[in-house]
């Protein structure tokens, strides 16, 4: 069996291996997982099909590749004791909504939501590196650009695997812009898995300190260097490094539940009373509680075998009851907030306005606004006073800007992760130097700038106003929407491309100018914007939030079942499915059976994480920036967030809503 793996691993890597030790095996096994999949590895003719051949033809509800992955979660963790129970664990950080709204620019809303993923996919690592990726249930992690991008820098597997040439044609090893799916923060701030139960407390501590580790190396290696290094400081005063220990000792919060499922061997009768113990506590329902209850189970009481259904029902059919109980633990788990207070003196964060900014002495932390400006005119500055006189990018601190160590971590982390780019070598001959912010300015104007791209008369004007305008010429470039770039790289665009990109920049030096007369410049911007043909140019942009409603009713569906749930028999292959209904013609045992709901699976809940994922990864953005004028913020599951024109808002929301829906 091994030597097939290795024979497959072969196939896979299109070179000879050997595989000796422990690293070795574990790189052989996360690439089998990673890449069997793949249609490249597909036998031939099968192309796509080869991800949805069904486990089983009677039976036809899930892919294979499913089955394999569960098989596999389960078989993992058996390997160590035979005689172990399986157990299903969840693990959840947070805070979410209040850590993305505290916010003063777009860039500001993409870090929050971008960085809390990074933090999901650090709880996870050391699930992933004792129990594989298959043990997670959700989210579905084959194909996930943050988790390829780990098998590369962290598990040896070589990143040209992901290459056009071997077949698989990964986009984040060759999109050089922002488009990235790098960039796209997917990964939830919760996931499940099947692990052994003597080892679920201490997977899930291990998830918690691995998160808060991150954060705290992130904060103390990355941010604070990076800002004393532009402030001009070249060692680390211990009053910051104090702060931040402080302020991260509890960052981020971390919740998880665990809930005991099977043992191997174990029958429906031995395993059901423990869980309903459990239901009836949480449920506060006596009599069969929560899936025990409904008519699926009644089949199953006595027992049945006709030439139908020939097979002995084993404890996995509890999945739906361990599931049910492990997210009321959970739930139950987050309304207790356990931490460690923490004194904040003075004035606090600009941004958060929770906790104290850094600095690099406390009596600093007293002064007001106006005392800071003062003192740093009369040489006395502050740090954040230094940087912004200092080499600091302006993306880092505006004037008057201070900040604690979380918001300055959030204003940061788009360069950060622009540098992780670069120096894993992660983009194929990577020119990409940095992550791209479309200004909400620029934004309102997409439309009209559109009209521009799409009218020669109005491009001319363009360039004749840049003849006429040296200032206008010299402007400062902006980034655009892909939709507009992608217009603009066409061959007879050359003239007006870099044109184009100087309209934004230019209208808001006008319109807010540094050191001129603010009257001679309105003048000025009318006489511009009639110039160009925008004498109406647009000044509002729209902020689209979209939330899957009903998420939790198609994992669990024990509210409405009907609505979210297949019948047996429609889950049986059509001949299976009339053979059945003979039967049950003559066996009300048989027909109560084919028509009770079928409850959730395993199997289901990978197969709802994986659409979310196609989702999010590509559907969201090729709507709303391929198809419109709009930047995704955030695309994770059912959840969006993005900016967009105002034209485009309500086509982007309808769009989105029936690709959802599964109307494409």
């Amino acid at each position: 069996m091994f030597g097939a793996a290795v024979h497959i691993l072969q196939q896979v890597l299109g070179e000879e291996v050997e595989i000796s030790g422990a690293d070795d095996v574990r790189r052989a096994l996360l690439a089998l997982w990673r890449f069997l999949p793949e249609k490249a590895f597909a036998p031939e003719g099968l192309g796509h099909l080869w991800r949805l051949l069904p486990a089983d033809s009677r039976v036809p509800d899930h892919a294979i590749w499913t089955h394999l992955d569960l098989t596999s979660a389960i078989a993992g963790a058996f390997a160590a004791d035979d005689d172990e129970r399986l157990a299903l664990l969840t693990v959840s950080i947070g805070p979410v909504q209040e850590f993305i709204a505290q916010a003063r620019s777009t860039s500001d809303l993409w870090a929050g939501s971008h960085l809390l993923s990074h933090l999901a996919l650090e709880a996870m690592k050391p699930l992933l590196c004792r129990l594989g990726p298959d043990a997670v249930i959700f989210p579905h992690l084959r194909g996930v650009p943050q988790v390829d991008a780990w098998l590369v820098r962290e598990m040896g597997i070589p990143a040209e695997l992901f290459d056009k040439e071997k077949g698989i044609n990964a986009d984040w090893r060759h999109e050089k812009t922002d488009f990235n799916p790098l960039f796209v923060a997917t990964l939830p701030n919760l996931f499940v898995a099947i692990v052994p139960q003597s080892q679920a407390e201490a997977l899930a501590r291990e998830a918690a300190e691995a998160a808060r580790e991150a954060m705290r190396t992130l904060a103390l290696d990355e941010v604070m260097n990076r800002l004393l290094d532009a402030a001009g400081i070249d060692d680390a005063p211990a009053v910051m490094i104090e702060q931040i220990e402080a302020q991260l000792r509890d960052f981020p919060e971390v919740h998880w539940a665990a809930v005991p499922w099977a043992k191997r061997g174990e029958s429906i009768e031995e395993a059901r009373p423990a869980l309903e113990r459990l239901l009836r506590l949480l449920i506060g329902q006596q009599e069969n509680p929560g899936i025990f209850g409904q008519k699926f189970w009644k089949a199953f009481e006595e027992g049945f075998e006709t030439s139908i259904f020939k097979y002995t029902p084993n404890a996995g059919l509890l999945y739906p009851a361990a599931y049910s109980a492990l997210t009321r633990v959970h739930a139950a788990a987050k309304t207790v907030r356990p931490f460690h207070q923490v004194s904040q003196e003075g004035f606090r964060c600009t941004l958060c306005g929770e906790r104290e900014w850094l600095t690099l002495d406390r009596a600093h932390l007293h002064w007001t606004a106006a005392q800071r400006q003062n003192n740093a005119e009369d040489g006395n500055p502050t740090l954040w006073w230094q940087i912004i006189k200092g080499k600091g990018k302006k993306s880092w601190v505006r004037r008057g800007d201070h900040l604690c160590a979380i918001c300055a971590s959030k204003r940061l982390w788009p360069e950060i992760v622009s540098g992780w780019i670069r120096q894993k070598g992660l983009v194929k001959d990577s020119q990409f130097s940095r992550r791209f912010v479309v200004s909400t300015h620029t934004l309102a104007l997409a439309d009209d700038l559109e009209k521009i791209i799409k009218d020669e008369k109005r491009r001319e004007r363009v360039i004749e106003a840049a003849k006429t305008d040296p200032e206008f010429a010299n402007a400062d470039d902006t980034a655009l929407p892909r939709r507009l770039m992608g217009l603009l790289n066409k061959p007879h665009q050359a003239d007006i491309r870099q044109l184009v990109k100087k309209i934004p920049a230019y209208i808001d030096d006008l319109r807010n100018p540094p050191e001129r007369e603010s009257r001679r410049d309105e003048q000025k911007l009318q006489q511009f914007l009639s110039a160009i043909g925008l004498d109406a140019h647009e000044r509002y942009y729209a902020l689209l939030l979209m939330d899957g409603d009903r998420m939790g009713a198609w994992l669990s569906a024990e509210k409405d079942a009907e609505n979210y749930l297949l019948r047996v028999k429609e889950r049986l292959h059509a001949e299976v499915a009339n053979q059945a209904e003979e039967v049950a013609a003559t066996d009300a045992r048989i027909r109560d059976y084919l028509g009770s709901l079928c409850p959730p699976s395993p199997a289901r809940h990978v197969s709802i994480s994986a659409a979310l994922n196609g989702f999010a990864l590509d559907l969201v953005r090729t709507v709303v920036e391929e198809a419109c004028n709009g930047k995704v913020i955030y695309a994770g599951g059912d959840d969006v967030m993005a900016m967009l024109t105002v034209e485009d808002a309500l086509k982007a929301a309808t769009a989105l809503r029936f690709l959802y829906c599964g109307f494409l």
